[in-house]
């Protein structure tokens, strides 16, 4: 029978799906049980899978799957579904490597590792990996959402010497004015610029959130006036006067007014003081008009509730300053 050894904390890596990572003698075992045996020890450090090439497959198939039942149903509407292929696709442009089947890595077919750190605590180790052939591969960890495992992740691959330098993520803001706008988020003033600040710190790989959706609302605002337009002329071709069908188009004209006002709302990590076209005060919120598409100006909008009088008068001086 094998002897089960449970491996000491300071080598043992939590993951999110409930799984470990052990750094034993000559590599690193990933298996769902706190014990390393033997069995764990079985690499297939040669095989791997190529991820992108397949998912980008299926995104080809299943835009086509939705063009055609456009045309079968005559239903614009369904190309909203695009949105999934679009979401997806944002994913895998940054797949560059085929994904690493083992879950036995050996130390000697590990090139490097670079931590990075997610959204909400959900960190990952990419470990890049030559195996026996000199094929190049990734295998991902994602490691469990505490810090302890972040720094003992950090100190295990340094340990090894093949972690990746870390990159510095966020910009000392000591010493800068800041402008309170919400529960932990504020400007800070840096010359000509705001930058966004969430609990006193300014992330430099944050993005606006609004960046991918902004496609994807205006790809809905496109299938929206196009229905719009489909519906007028069927009237007219078909001499449908009807109340009912006066309803409709106004719904669908109503309907992509909804989408046209989404897609003009941002949220940058830097603002220009160039880039602002105007500061307007509202009943229930202050707007920060920027420069946008085709003279059509992007909206900041911050709820009054949590901004001052003095807030606002920061806003103003740093505009018109």
């Amino acid at each position: 029978m094998a002897k089960l050894i449970k491996t000491h904390p300071k080598d043992l890596l939590n993951l999110q799906n409930g799984y470990y990572a052990h750094f034993v003698e000559d590599g690193i075992a990933i298996n769902d049980v706190k014990t390393y045996e033997p069995r764990h020890r079985v690499s297939k450090i040669n095989e791997s899978s190529n991820v992108k090439t397949l998912r980008l497959a299926l995104n080809v198939l299943f835009t086509l799957l939705i063009f055609t039942a456009i045309y079968i149903t005559d239903f614009i509407p369904l190309a909203l579904l695009m949105f999934a292929v679009l979401y997806d696709l944002r994913n895998v442009k940054r797949i560059n490597l085929p994904v690493n089947k083992s879950n036995f890595i050996p130390f000697v077919n590990i090139v490097d590792v670079e931590l990075i750190a997610g959204k909400l605590g959900f960190n990952y180790a990419q470990i890049n990996i030559k195996d026996d052939q000199g094929k190049m591969s990734l295998k991902t960890l994602k490691l469990y959402d505490s810090e302890s495992t972040w720094e003992r992740a950090r100190e295990l691959f340094s340990h090894l010497k093949v972690l990746k330098p870390l990159n510095e993520k966020t910009k000392n803001i000591s010493g800068l004015e800041q402008i309170g706008i919400d529960e932990g988020i504020s400007y800070a003033i840096e010359g000509d610029k705001l930058l966004y600040l969430e609990n006193g710190n300014f992330d430099f790989e944050r993005e606006d959130p609004y960046k991918y959706f902004r496609f994807i609302t205006s790809l809905g605002m496109f299938v929206l006036i196009v229905t719009s337009i489909k519906k007028l002329i069927d009237m007219i071709n078909l001499h449908q006067y009807s109340v009912v069908d006066f309803i409709v188009l106004i719904f669908f004209i109503w309907l992509a007014s909804i989408p046209f006002r989404l897609s003009r709302r941002s949220n940058p990590n830097v603002i220009n003081k160039s880039e602002i076209k105007s500061i307007e005060v509202e009943k229930k919120n202050v707007l920060i008009k920027i420069k946008g598409w085709f003279n059509i100006p992007f909206i900041i909008k911050l709820n009054k509730k949590y901004i001052s009088e003095e807030t606002i008068d920061q806003l103003n001086r740093f505009y018109k300053g």
